[in-house]
Formats: C-alpha cells, structure tokens, sequence
C-alpha cells in the first residue's frame, strides 16, 4: 500500500485581507494538502472575516486564534497552528503571498525517497508591487534580488548545511519549507523574536534536523512585497535596520542554542552574534565602540560562563580591541 503524504498548511493572518482569498486558492490547487490552516493573529481589519467566510466555503479549512483575540505576533502564530496540525508534514505561506502550481512535487519526492529526512527547502521568488519596494531590496539585501530569488544557491549536505548557513548570512524563508512536525517540535518550534523568524528557524532546524535541498533555481512560491509588514520596516535607514535586525537574528540564536546544544555549536552561534554587534555599531565612535564590545561580552560570560575556557572567546575579545585602537 502506498504510503500517503499528506501536508497541512499553516498560514498566519494579520491584516491580509485584501490578499488572504488568493493566498488560500493558490495552496487549494496542490494535491498533496488536505488542511489549511488559518491563524488569526487580532488584526485591525476584516481579516477575521474573511477567514470565517473561507471556513465556511471550504472543508479542509480551519480557522484559529489567540486567546481573547491577542496579537502575539507571527512566530507564536504560526506555532498555535503546528500544535493543532493533524498532518506530520508542515508547510507556511504568508497571507499576502502565494504558491506557484506543483509546489510541493519535488519536496514530496525526496521525502518519499529517504525516510530519515527532516524537511526540504526550496527558492522562493519576488513579487514586487510598486518600485518602492525594490529599491528597499536593493539595500536590505542585493544579491537576493539579483538573482531573483530568496533561498541558498547551492545544495550542501545536511551535516554541513548549519556551518553553510551561518557563516555565509544566509538563510531559507518558510514559504520555501515543507518539514516534519516533530522536527519543529525537537527545535521547540517559532521564537517570539516579532520580525525574521525564518531566518531563526532555519538556524534552529540546520544545527538539529536533517535537511536537504528541493529545487533552488526555480520559486516554489511567491514573496509579495511591497504592502506587508516587513517591508515598512525598512521605511527609515535601511542600512540601520538591516544591522539591527541581524543582531536580534543572531542574539536570538545564541539565546537558544545555550539550553539546546553544546559548547561548540555556542561557540559558532556567538561568533555570529558578535559579528552582527560589530558591524551594528561600526559608526560609533571608538570609545563607544569599545564600551559596547566590553559590554557584550560581559553580559556573554554572563549567559554562558563556559565561553571564557574556549580560545576563541579571547580571540573575538582583543583582536577587535586592537584593531579599532590602530584605527
């Protein structure tokens, strides 16, 4: 008897009426999904809605919020739906965005041909509203829009994927990933961090999960931008947001990975971590700068005293020191 492998889809709402019907036709066109997963998130608009309308039309929808209809942000969101998933294979899709036809037929073929995979990633591609929004992208990230897609270029073997990803700053959004449940489950699922947490989930599931690579060269699905909430933040300095954002990235990661795995992972995570505060604040004046890095690596210590026995702790520590006292 031939296995069946059906995919829950769980798409997180907040204020995405205007978009959320073409979403949920755009996943009702896919074989393989037999629920959708609406998660009302409080929106200020019809959002709620439009969502019960659409449980209503359609039997394989289901509509969820929060306790008291809190806005608890997408991380959060996306978890209440994972708990109540009736599927073992998870897949996301932003409200205002959209999958291309067939977007899971070569995730399902991998994981049909290896039982031990976790979960497969894929390229998503841009879909741009207005020009605002592009040269946003210009800044916040070109190399992405250049090639026109979100997601690593290249294949590399799950036992190297973590180092891959976070040496490089790269990472795979959640509209690209078809994943098991329990392995969200094993990485404790979203963190609370309000904006990129795909880029922290792709971290948490890389250093734990095994994952390979669907098709990179071609969108699985569609990022509109142009309207949605993470294009407004880069509104006002787009450089400054960016560095911020990559700090509360990285030191979010390096929260986590101090109660999820050893010192060696740690120790690459705080890499990171402290790559991201020196570009943040690489402005500053130098004294400031080096009251920020002093800081930094007390509150590290703090957190994670085993840190100070590692060579590379001290490393990080004085070379940037010197380095900014021959500047």
């Amino acid at each position: 008897m031939t296995k069946q492998f059906n995919i829950s889809v769980i798409i997180p709402v907040y204020n995405a009426a205007e978009h959320l019907r073409e979403a949920v036709e755009s996943v009702l066109i896919q074989p393989e999904v037999n629920e959708i997963m609406l998660v009302e998130d409080g929106s200020t608009d019809n959002s709620l809605h439009v969502c019960q309308q659409l449980e209503a039309e359609l039997d394989i929808v289901r509509c969820l919020q929060h306790p008291n209809n809190d806005n608890k942000g997408a991380g959060p969101t996306r978890n209440l739906g994972i708990l109540n998933a009736k599927n073992e294979l998870i897949a996301f899709l932003d409200a205002d965005d959209y999958f291309v036809p067939n977007r899971f037929k070569q995730a399902i073929s991998i994981i049909k041909q290896d039982p031990t995979i976790d979960g497969v990633y894929e390229a998503i591609g841009f879909a741009f509203e207005n020009e605002e929004a592009i040269r946003e992208w210009q800044i916040r990230a070109p190399e992405y829009l250049q090639r026109g897609l979100i997601g690593p270029e290249v294949s590399v073997p799950p036992d190297a994927l973590f180092d891959a990803l976070i040496n490089g700053n790269n990472y795979f959004h959640g509209n690209g990933l078809t994943v098991h449940k329990s392995a969200l489950l094993k990485v404790g699922l979203y963190t609370d961090i309000r904006t990129s947490q795909d880029a922290v989930l792709c971290y948490q599931l890389a250093s734990k999960c095994r994952l390979v690579a669907g098709d990179l060269d071609n969108p699985v699905s569609y990022y509109r931008l142009g309207s949605n909430r993470t294009s407004l933040i880069y509104r006002r300095n787009l450089n400054k947001a960016n560095d911020s954002m990559a700090v509360n990235i990285s030191q979010t990661f390096w929260y986590w990975t101090l109660t999820n795995h050893d010192l060696v992972i740690q120790q690459r995570s705080f890499r990171r971590y402290n790559q991201a505060i020196l570009k943040r604040y690489k402005d500053n004046g130098l004294w400031k700068r080096m009251l920020i890095h002093t800081k930094h690596y007390t509150t590290a210590i703090g957190r994670s005293p085993k840190l100070i026995i590692t060579p590379y702790f001290w490393q990080e520590l004085v070379h940037p020191i010197i380095k900014r006292l021959k500047t």
